[in-house]
Order: C-alpha cells, then structure tokens, then sequence
C-alpha cells in the first residue's frame, strides 16, 4: 500500500510502502511453510501504474509536433527493494529496478486555437460562470452567453 498523494520522482529517494497477502490461502498454503532458510514462495508481484504529465509556461511556443524526452541521471527511474523481508529470506531479497525510454515522444497539439473569448460574463480568459446549487442546476439555472472564435482549424 502507498499512502496518498503517492510517490514522485523527485521524492526524497527511500520511500516506505507495504505489501500485504489479503488471500488466506495464500497465506497458509505460501507464506506459512516458507519457514526453513532457503525456502520461499513467489506469491505475487508489482503492479504499478506511471503517468507522466508534462506541464507548459508562457514560454512554451507550440508547434505542429514537439518532440520531448525524459531527462535521467541514472541507467534506472526507480527501484524497489524489501529491506525487512524476513530472516529466512534476507538474502534473497534483490532490488528490481525500474527502466523505461521516454525519447522522442511526440505531442500532437490541439488542431484548434482560442482566438477570442467574448461574451458579457467574460473578464480577459476567464468566463464568470457564477455559482449555482445543484438544485438550481437541477431546476433551470440561467444560462450564461459567451462565445469562443477559433482559429488554425
């Protein structure tokens, strides 16, 4: 188990997480009869998800397709290790390391661009939609007009 908001790369580099056998079979039929020094069961594995976001600033000057990669210092992103895995197992007990390329990955921008937003309730970017209760939604809030022009579609 991670605790919320998760780990990041960037974090400090130990993390502490838990695994935990939720089946009882498992647990009877696997864990219990690891109990001599070079007997282990294999009872499972690392299921993790990665999503990489990547974030633009006013400098960012889109083009059609923008070609970016995933700076590393290392041959590896991360690695996970089990410290405390027991006395039996100890010596088993290896880092996986964690390695994928993210070179030349393509972003596709949008085909489409805000020329101007107009409208009464618009203030620069921003449309001032108010604030409504869901009953009010529910039961026919005010619509409020606005208009966006696009462009390079």
């Amino acid at each position: 188990d991670i605790q919320s908001p998760g780990i990041y790369i960037g974090d400090p580099s130990n993390q502490e997480f838990f695994f935990s056998v939720t089946d009882s079979d498992l647990q009877t039929k696997g864990c219990n009869k690891a109990d001599d020094y070079d007997k282990f069961w294999a009872i499972g594995g690392i299921v993790h998800n990665i999503t990489v976001e990547f974030y633009t600033d006013t400098n960012f000057d889109p083009t059609l397709n923008q070609q970016v990669q995933l700076s590393s210092s290392s041959n590896y992103l991360y690695s996970f290790k089990a410290y405390s895995p027991g006395t039996k197992v100890v010596d088993h007990s290896n880092h996986i390391y964690v390695n994928f390329t993210l070179n030349n990955v393509k972003l596709t921008l949008p085909t489409c661009f805000t020329s101007i937003l107009t409208g009464p309730s618009v203030n620069g970017s921003t449309v001032r939609m108010g604030e409504y209760s869901s009953g009010t939604i529910k039961n026919g809030a005010s619509p409020v007009p606005f208009d966006i022009s696009l462009q390079n579609c």
